[in-house]
């Protein structure tokens, strides 16, 4: 039977995935001639990579251990002191520092955002909840505003198996330590003619990975019973997104899935379905250190596989597809997507935790797009 997860809608039109922190952060850099991070664990070296990632000047970073050269120096050139450890201890940092400091020269970030940055930029954490989509194909049988894969205006492109074939043995000799899972994605998976070779050929060359395969169902009751049982065959569970279209009812569909033994999850929305837009910014003006604004640090601790190449963003997959439908110039860059034949594991997790050149095009304010029927308008985008 299907595990249900509900999403409840949002009656909100436009939100920010993060408060005012880090513009607060950004102004209290640029307000202090010198910077110092406290602390030198999980926590400081996180808030460090964010620093070199956003372009931020600081001056290193300091622990207890530091603490009579740091009141002699501040008596003489005041600096500004942003904390990387733990809540457990500032009790015992912080009274130390309010004894020589002003409180105006001390940035003290959420518990959410120490706590996200810790794991957002730790290779330990990159190493250990590592997963992969691999996108199938581009083409969908819905027509959604907004859709993150821009699939509405973009032109055939699929996964051929024997690209996917190759491109596995060579993430297989990686000997990558540890892969959570493998989703295969879209656009509409069940569009691409050869998906079965396709599960086929994961399973046998990572016969113990957990794999998923993601859908909106609008297939599953005109496929062979052979079709479904196939996949029930290669372990491959279904994640059903259900969409509020006119008349559908897939409850037949669910009900043939139980009949042939396959593992799925429905995924729906209570009320108002909403589809996430992150406005575009043709100017590539997005500033630096706003990249850690994108959901993909809050959501995601997987990568996208397409021919020969892991790309962290799906915008920047999918920008060709995007000039080719608008006549922009969203430039994809050599940074922003990993050759699978040239790396090691350790460039996968540096590359997970750091930005990349396309960051610059994407705004870090999202609007709840009403979801509907595209009209294939640039300001669905941007």
């Amino acid at each position: 039977m299907a595990e249900v997860r509900r999403w409840s809608g949002n009656d909100t039109t436009k939100y920010s995935i993060y408060n005012k922190e880090l513009d607060q952060l950004e102004a209290f850099v640029r307000t202090h001639k010198k910077i110092y991070i406290f602390g030198e664990g999980k926590i400081g070296t996180a808030v460090a990579h964010y620093f070199r990632q956003s372009g931020f000047r600081f001056d290193g970073c300091v622990t207890s251990d530091d603490m009579e050269w740091m009141k002699s120096d501040y008596s003489q050139n005041p600096y500004g002191i942003v904390m990387g450890v733990g809540d457990g201890l500032f009790f015992e940092i912080l009274p130390v520092l309010y004894r020589f400091m002003h409180d105006k020269d001390i940035f003290i970030p959420s518990s959410d955002v120490r706590e996200n940055m810790g794991n957002a930029f730790s290779i330990d954490y990159a190493r250990e909840n590592f997963w992969i989509n691999i996108f199938t194909e581009s083409q969908c049988n819905l027509n959604c505003k907004s859709c993150s894969t821009f699939a509405p205006v973009c032109k055939s492109g699929r996964y051929e198996v024997d690209q996917l074939k190759k491109d596995l043995l060579r993430i297989k000799a990686l000997n990558i330590p540890k892969i959570n899972f493998i989703n295969f994605t879209g656009g509409e998976t069940f569009l691409h003619p050869q998906l079965l070779e396709l599960f086929s050929c994961a399973r046998k060359l990572f016969p113990e990975i957990p794999m998923n395969c993601y859908t909106n169902g609008l297939k599953i009751l005109s496929v062979e019973d052979s079709y479904l049982s196939a996949i029930h065959e290669w372990g491959i569970t279904l994640i059903i997104t259900e969409y509020p279209l006119p008349g559908l009812h897939l409850e037949e569909a669910y009900q043939r899935l139980d009949r042939l033994g396959v593992s799925y999850n429905v995924i729906y929305s209570e009320g108002q379905k909403y589809f996430s837009k992150r406005p575009l910014d043709f100017t590539k003006s997005t500033p630096k250190y706003k990249y850690y604004m994108c959901p993909r640090y809050k959501m995601c601790d997987s990568l996208f596989l397409y021919k020969g190449k892991f790309y962290k963003c799906i915008y920047a997959f999918m920008s060709n597809a995007f000039n080719q439908a608008f006549g922009t110039s969203l430039i994809t860059q050599r940074e922003d997507y990993l050759d699978i034949y040239k790396i090691k594991p350790d460039d996968i997790y540096q590359y997970m935790i750091s930005r990349i050149p396309y960051c610059g095009y994407c705004s870090p304010i999202e609007e709840l797009v009403p979801w509907g029927i595209s009209e294939k308008r640039i300001e669905e985008w941007s």
